[in-house]
């Protein structure tokens, strides 16, 4: 169990018996006792130190989860890195040229050769190795 965990299991256990306590003492004490306003006080601290407590939980679970996105995006581009034979930037460009021969044409791989980056086969109109011909005027 982290140290955190533990402190706040015991606030919490701490905080419940509190109000356990200060509903007891709400039943069996006059409307005027100056222990009902301590307790008020208390149980108002425990409220706002399990407010930070959850707070800080919510924040971690956040915080893992983007983590684990942006480990995985890494160990996406490594093993894309690993199997190209094209420098990092080229390898991105080409991916980012799958959709249509107007990406291929804004990120500057157009027109493109057979065995080049940026070219595949469902952008060469009529497989004459050459995808992304230029269109005619």
């Amino acid at each position: 169990m982290k140290a955190e965990d533990f402190i706040y299991a015991a606030f919490l256990v701490l905080g419940v018996s509190l109000m356990l306590f200060g509903l007891a003492i709400r039943r069996n004490s006059s409307a005027e006792d100056p222990r009902d306003e301590r307790l008020r006080i208390i149980q108002q601290k425990f409220r706002a130190v399990h407010e930070r407590a959850f707070r800080r939980k919510n924040i971690r679970r956040y915080l893992v989860r983007w983590g684990a996105v942006a480990f995985g995006v890494c160990l996406f581009l490594w093993i894309v890195q690993a199997r190209s034979t094209w420098p990092f930037m080229v390898t991105l460009r080409h991916i980012a040229a799958v959709p249509n021969c107007d990406m291929a044409r804004l990120v500057g791989l157009a027109p493109a050769l057979l065995g080049e980056p940026g070219y595949y086969n469902r952008h060469d109109a009529d497989s004459d190795g050459i995808s992304c011909e230029a269109l005619p005027d």
